[in-house]
């Protein structure tokens, strides 16, 4: 094993690997960066003279999102109005790799006993709509970045459902309908 910059080959073992053995892995490496490596073949005859390389470089998942907020938007117009919750955050610190990096949004609406999906997205902002949840729920929201090397801890947050107005204020009455008269004595 070697790093890019070393002049001389570390031997990590030396015949201790079955010949049926198809990995081998390697601890204590520091991820980001990079490590090269050859497997010689062994016999009774001796060793094969160039064997085979290969390159890694140890990557951990991401750190958690960084700087999680809520904040509230108007939607709509009058008399339809409502809220949006937007969530924003920032990129977790990423030690040493994973390629790909994505965050998985959900939210909790019963103290974190279950969670939802509200989206996968790439970005660093996130748009829930309440429709359906009463104003006054509080609503968790845990969002977790990942990468190629796995997922980060979730970073969580509360908000408060605020209140929404749907459907049209009361109108001028329609025409009656199904009207009959009937003759009386007078009337």
């Amino acid at each position: 094993m070697c790093t890019p910059w070393c002049a001389t080959p570390t031997t990590l073992v030396d015949d201790s690997i079955p010949a049926s053995a198809s990995t081998f892995t390697v601890t204590g490496l520091t991820n980001g960066s990079t490590y090269n490596f050859r497997l010689r073949a062994r016999n009774a005859t001796g060793v094969d003279a160039i064997g085979a390389t290969v390159s890694g470089i140890p990557a951990a998942p991401p750190g958690a999102v960084q700087g999680l907020t809520v904040s509230t938007t108007a939607a709509g117009s009058a008399p339809n109005t409502g809220a949006l919750l937007t969530l924003n955050w920032s990129a977790p610190l990423v030690t040493g790799g994973g390629v790909g990096m994505w965050y998985l949004v959900e939210r909790s609406i019963d103290s974190g006993a279950t969670w939802a999906v509200i989206g996968r997205t790439t970005g660093t902002t996130q748009v829930w709509s309440p429709n359906g949840t009463d104003a006054g729920t509080i609503v968790r929201f845990r969002v977790t970045a990942t990468t190629s090397a796995g997922a980060g801890d979730p970073t969580l947050l509360s908000a408060t459902v605020p209140t929404q107005v749907s459907g049209a204020p009361p109108g001028a009455p329609g025409a009656p309908s199904a009207l009959q008269a009937a003759g009386g004595d007078s009337q």
